[in-house]
This record gives structure tokens, C-alpha cells and sequence, in this order.
């Protein structure tokens, strides 16, 4: 039913009388969004509540896409990341989860309060950028049209990864740069909080030129710029600094597996060259995803609107220029959320030359309805998927028979997690086999694999993939306590007993660690 609503609207879009009857009633609404006054705010408050609401009704289902699962589960166990690539982020996330009290207990809860209130930022934001770019309430409408149905909203519909907070800071980023284009305040503004912005991601530090061509464009003063030059880096290290992030590591890191090779044979952890067609699918795919109205109104531009809005242009091409070289690998579609962070800049950029050219109204309105409609209803249809448990455990696992290497193994072992908390065994086990085939040298795998047979009561079938798991890492007090376990349980008690007693050295304060403590009473006597 939803496919065939989806279909009948994407038609209607293209018959000109229902247009036609869209723009008469669009007129007719009492929206005075762009007015001064009571009626204004009032207008935008209701907008923001429909919007969280929007948010909440269609929330994600599933945690399979990005590191979702993950950082629930280490969440859950009281374990904050302590990562070198978002430190602000986790920081933010680990206070909110600490406030929660009696409010919410659950990481989820946690993670998907923080994407609500990040999306209620973002529309938020969105009426003075719309502002700022337009000059009529027409245009300033077709701006925010455009923001509010890209496909990078699905960030802020419970969606449990720590992205959601970058698409407010970079759209605050932009508002800023675009007061200092107006000389309504200095350029020490935008620099100050793009270096707060780099601890959100570090990704972010890739807005820097948009911030050299806004000392350029602002004043044209060689002062400003080199100022600039050594401002930015000073307060962006104070910043990371004061979160505690070992920058000179973080460093060292760069390159290797994080980009994908040029001409060289991928390897394990890359799933194909740079200049392949399969990359270049990819990356079209994501960007079309995140992005729909963006590249339907670049199809409407010619080659004179590169050089228009330079700061927008620049502060989308690095970024995306740098996710072109990324190497996504956990797969495409499961990195779309980062893989998606040029597609806020990229879709200013393309409303402020759609803008500047199409300036006949009623040119322009046909434009809009059939954009923004078609990114609306793109972006609905993502989302929709998302927030059904059936279509977005289907789709994942459809997609992930395409992927090999380290995509397959972290995915694989995503979906066995899934299937574990929505107690479905027999996919479990068949998910974890999956994610051991493609990675027969991971020590977590056969233990998943032996543990899920365990959980089935299947002690036999567990013993040989435990083995082999502590075979491969020795250093793995849950694969001993299964084993223990399972030989126990199949009558190896001279086995289990000493294999039980390596548990508890290993771990001797684990919650299970007293009923061991029983098991090998019972043992012995």
C-alpha cells in the first residue's frame, strides 16, 4: 500500500493541474512564517512541534546501518567510547546518558533523545539560513523546502549513531559565515565555533577552506587571513586539548585502510579501487540518497553557477571531495551517515544558485513543487523503510550478500547481534556463520558461533568452535565460561572443571562468577 501511494504521488507531480491546485493551496494557508511578530514565532514553534513529532511517529526501527548496535551495547554495560575521532560528541552523549536517572535507563532511550533534539535544532536553524539566503518569502520558502526534505533527516529520526549533532553545527557553521558575507558581525565568530565544531567530528576540520574564502571574500585583508591562519589551529588544539585527545595519534592513523587504494589491489579491509565503477555507483548512490534535491537542481545549472556563492561551494566540495576518497568499510550503505555530511552545504549551495538561476516566479514555483516533492517524497521513502522492522531487516540482509572482506564481517556480525536480541536463533547462527566465512581468522566469530549453538542447547555442535576461538586469542573469559559450559554439559567434567577454573581467574568480580563458583562445587562433589 505505502509503494503504491508512493508511486501515485511521484505521477501527480508531473500532471500540471495538480500543480496547479497545490500552488492555490499553498496560498490559501495562514502561514505568516516570513512576517515579524507574534503570529511568526507562533507559526515557527507549531512547525518544530509537528516536526519532533514526525520524528517520533517514524522513528528507526532498527540499529543495523552505521555502529549502532555497538554503541548501545557498550553503552548499555556503562562503557563510554573514548574515541579520538568525536570526542565532544561522546562526551555530550555520556552526560546525557548519566542525567537520565529514573527518565530512561536504556541506551537506546539515551541515543535517540539526543537524534530528536538535534533534528528540533536543525529545523530550528533552518528558518534564518532560509532567511538569510532568500530575499522573498517565495524564495526563503524554497530554501527551507529544499533543507527539510533532503535525505540526511533521517538522522534525527531516533537514529542511534553520533552524527545527528553535526548537520545543526554545520548548518549553524554556515548561518555565521553568511552574517559575515552580510558585514553583520566579524569572522572571528565562524572561526571560533568551526574549531569548538572539528571536536564534534574531526571530519569537520574539512569546512577550513570554506573559512579561508570567507576571509577572502569578507575583507580581502593578507592581516585577517593570517590571523585567521593561526587562530583557527590555535583553538581548535586548546579545544581537543581540554577533551583529552591524543591529536599527534589520531594523526598517524590517517591514510592506510581509511582511503582507498589507487591503483594497488584491495585488500581485506577495501572493497575496491578508488576509480572502479562499483565505487563510483556507491558514492552516487549515498550522495543521491542524502542529498535528492541538491543534484535535481545542479541537473537545472550550467557551468556558470561554479563560481556562484563560493563559501557554500567550498565548504561542499572538500567534504565531498574527501568522501569520493574514503574508503567506506563497513560498506556504502552502511556508512551513508557519514558519507552524508556534504549534503547540507552541497544542498545550500544548490538552492542559492537555483535561486540566482531561475528569478521568474512562476518558473520557479513549478521548479519547487517538482524538487522538493520528489526529494520529499525520496527522503519519506528512506525513512519509511527505515522505521519498518520488517523492510529494513529485509533490505540489510539483501545487501549485505553483496559485500566481501571486512564489510562482510562487521555486517554479518551486526545482523547475528539483531537476531539475537529479537530472539530469532536459527537466523542468528546462520548470520554468525556468514561473518566467519568472510573472516575465518576473527576469534569473536567462532565464539559467536559456538555460544549461539550453546544457547540452543546444542553443547555438542559448540565445543569445536570455542576451541577454536580460544585457539586464536587465549585471552577470552566468556568463550571459557560457555566451553566450561557446554563440556559440563556433555559430560566432560574433568575438562569443564579446569576450563570454569580459567574463567574465574580471568574474570573473578563477573556477575556469573558465584554460580561458577556452585558449578564447580557440584563438580567436585
Amino acid at each position: 500500500m505505502f509503494q503504491g501511494l508512493f508511486l501515485l504521488a511521484a505521477v501527480l507531480l508531473f500532471v500540471p493541474a495538480f500543480r496547479r491546485q497545490v500552488r492555490t493551496w499553498i496560498r490559501t494557508l495562514p502561514l505568516p512564517l516570513w512576517d515579524s511578530g507574534r503570529r511568526a514565532w507562533l507559526t515557527k514553534a507549531l512547525i518544530l512541534l509537528a516536526a519532533l513529532a514526525v520524528f517520533v511517529a517514524l522513528r528507526t526501527a532498527n540499529h543495523l546501518l552505521g555502529d549502532g548496535y555497538l554503541y548501545l551495547r557498550d553503552l548499555d554495560a556503562g562503557i563510554l567510547q573514548s574515541t579520538q575521532r568525536a570526542p565532544l560528541t561522546f562526551a555530550l552523549i555520556g552526560l546525557l546518558h548519566g542525567a537520565s536517572g529514573v527518565l530512561w535507563e536504556t541506551a537506546e532511550n539515551t541515543y535517540r533523545l539526543y537524534s530528536y533534539a538535534s533534528g528540533v535544532l536543525f529545523v530550528l536553524l533552518s528558518f534564518p539560513v532560509a532567511g538569510t539566503i532568500g530575499t522573498t518569502p517565495r524564495e526563503k520558502s524554497i530554501v527551507l523546502a529544499l533543507l527539510l526534505s533532503g535525505g540526511y533527516l533521517q538522522l534525527f529520526f531516533g537514529y542511534v549513531e553520533t552524527y545527528a549533532l553535526c548537520m545543526p553545527g554545520i548548518l549553524l557553521y554556515l548561518l555565521l559565515g553568511l552574517r559575515v558575507l552580510e558585514s553583520r558581525m566579524s569572522i572571528l565568530f565562524p572561526a571560533l565555533f568551526l574549531s569548538l565544531l572539528v571536536n564534534l567530528h574531526l571530519a569537520l576540520v574539512l569546512l577550513f577552506p570554506s573559512l579561508l574564502v570567507l576571509a577572502h571574500r569578507s575583507q580581502r585583508n593578507r592581516r585577517t587571513a593570517a590571523a585567521l591562519l593561526s587562530f583557527f589551529p590555535a583553538s581548535a588544539a586548546l579545544f581537543l586539548w581540554l577533551t583529552d585527545v591524543d591529536l599527534a595519534t589520531h594523526l598517524s592513523r590517517l591514510g592506510g585502510s581509511h582511503l582507498l587504494p589507487l591503483l594497488s589491489e584491495p585488500g581485506f579491509r577495501e572493497p575496491y579501487r578508488l576509480f572502479s565503477l562499483a565505487h563510483v555507483l556507491d558514492f552516487l548512490n549515498v550522495q543521491a540518497l542524502a542529498a535528492p534535491g541538491a543534484w535535481m537542481a545542479m541537473a537545472m545549472l550550467d557551468k556558470r553557477a561554479v563560481g556562484h556563492h563560493i563559501f557554500l561551494l567550498t565548504a561542499a566540495a572538500f567534504p565531498l571531495l574527501f568522501t569520493f576518497l574514503a574508503n567506506p568499510e563497513i560498506g556504502a550503505f552502511r556508512d551513508w551517515d557519514f558519507l552524508a555530511l556534504p549534503a547540507l552545504p552541497l544542498t545550500l549551495w544548490a538552492a542559492s544558485a537555483l535561486l540566482a538561476r531561475v528569478r521568474d516566479p512562476n518558473s520557479a514555483f513549478h521548479i519547487v513543487v517538482l524538487i522538493c516533492g520528489a526529494a520529499a517524497l525520496h527522503s519519506l521513502m528512506w525513512i519509511g523503510l527505515n522505521s519498518s522492522p520488517t523492510a529494513s531487516e529485509a533490505r540489510y540482509a539483501h545487501l549485505m550478500d553483496g559485500l566481501t572482506g571486512h564489510a562482510a564481517s562487521y555486517g554479518w556480525e551486526t545482523l547475528g547481534s539483531h537476531y539475537y536480541l529479537h530472539d530469532k536463533p536459527l537466523q542468528e547462527l546462520n548470520a554468525y556463520k556468514r561473518a566467519l566465512e568472510a573472516n575465518p581468522e576473527n576469534a569473536r566469530h567462532w565464539g559467536a558461533v559456538g555460544i549461539t549453538y550453546n544457547t540452543m542447547d546444542k553443547h555438542e555442535e559448540s565445543i569445536p568452535y570455542l576451541r577454536k576461538a580460544l585457539q586464536i586469542n587465549p585471552d577470552l573469559p566468556n568463550i571459557y565460561l560457555h566451553l566450561g559450559m557446554a563440556c559440563a554439559n556433555t559430560g566432560r567434567m574433568e575438562e569443564a572443571r579446569e576450563i570454569l577454573q580459567t574463567f574465574l581467574k580471568l574474570s573473578p568480580k563477573d556477575p556469573l562468577a558465584p554460580r561458577i563458583r556452585e558449578v564447580l562445587e557440584d563438580i567436585d562433589n
